[in-house]
C-alpha cells in the first residue's frame, strides 16, 4: 500500500514518479488513514529539522490547537525540542495539555505579549514558525532578539503579512522567510530532495499511529456541504473532514 503526493488523488488512476511520488504505508494502515500521510506530519518533521538547522532547540509556534500543532508538541518531546504553543483561547490551550504541552501562551489574556516577551529572553528563542500572518508576524518579529527569524506558513489572518519594523530588518538582523513543504524538501536539488524525503518518510511512518495520527469526521459527497459548514461554525480549530465517495 503506498501513499501518492503530487497527483490528483481523487482520481481512479494516478501516474507519479515512482521515487518521490509514492511511499509504502505499514500493512495495517488503511488507505482512508493513509490519505493524512503527507501534508501534516511531513511539515511538522520540516519544522523541527528547520529549527535545528538554525542552531536552536525552542521555538515558538502560532495556531498551535490545530491537528498540525498538536502532532507538533507530541513529536518535538521526542526530537529534544522544545515548543511556545501560542492559541487563542482557554479551552485550546486545555486541548494542548492533554497532549503534553508544557509552555502555553493564549492570546485573549491580556498581558499575553509580556508573558511571551519573558520566555523569548528566559529560553533565548531565536525563531518562530506563523501559520497565522497578518499583526502576528510582525509581532512576533518585533518580540524576537537580533538575529531572529520568523517563518511564515499559513495565512490564516484575512490581512497581509504587515506590523513590521523596518531597524529590525536594517540593523537587528532579523529575518521573515516564507515555509513550504515541498520547497524544504527538494531544497538543494532533486537528489538532496530525494534523499531528505526517503528520511522523513521513515520518521512519519515510524509514528504514524500515535504521534501523527488524525482524527476525522467522515461524510460524504451529500452530506459535505452541511458538515463544512457545521465545522467552520465550530471554529475547525483541530478538526479535519474526509470525504468519502460512498455513504458511511
Amino acid at each position: 500500500m503506498s501513499a501518492i503526493i503530487g497527483a490528483k488523488t481523487y482520481a481512479e488512476y494516478a501516474v507519479v514518479d515512482a521515487l518521490q511520488g509514492a511511499f509504502c504505508l505499514p500493512s495495517d494502515i488503511s488507505v482512508e488513514d493513509g490519505c493524512a500521510f503527507f501534508i501534516n506530519p511531513f511539515t511538522v518533521v520540516g519544522i523541527v529539522e528547520t529549527v535545528k538547522e538554525s542552531g536552536s532547540n525552542v521555538f515558538i509556534h502560532t495556531a498551535a490547537a490545530s491537528q498540525l500543532g498538536q502532532m507538533l508538541v507530541k513529536y518535538c518531546k521526542t526530537q529534544g525540542v522544545q515548543v511556545v504553543n501560542i492559541v487563542r483561547r482557554n479551552d485550546q490551550a486545555d486541548m494542548l495539555r492533554k497532549v503534553g504541552a508544557e509552555i502555553i501562551v493564549v492570546t485573549s489574556e491580556a498581558e499575553w505579549e509580556i508573558k511571551l516577551q519573558k520566555l523569548i529572553k528566559d529560553l533565548n528563542i531565536k525563531c518562530a514558525f506563523d501559520a497565522v500572518a497578518g499583526e502576528m508576524s510582525g509581532t512576533l518579529l518585533t518580540m524576537l532578539p537580533p538575529g531572529g527569524t520568523v517563518w511564515v506558513y499559513g495565512r490564516l489572518a484575512p490581512e497581509p503579512v504587515g506590523n513590521i519594523q523596518p531597524l529590525d530588518l536594517i540593523y537587528r538582523g532579523k529575518k521573515i522567510q516564507g515555509f513550504m513543504l515541498t520547497n524544504w524538501l527538494f531544497k538543494g536539488g532533486r537528489l538532496k530532495g530525494l534523499f531528505r524525503s526517503m528520511r522523513a518518510a521513515s520518521k512519519v511512518r515510524k509514528f504514524l499511529k500515535d504521534i501523527f495520527s488524525c482524527t476525522f469526521k467522515d461524510t460524504d459527497m451529500e452530506a459535505m456541504h452541511a458538515h463544512y459548514c457545521t465545522l467552520m461554525a465550530g471554529g475547525a480549530t483541530g478538526n479535519k473532514m474526509r470525504v468519502r465517495p460512498h455513504p458511511v
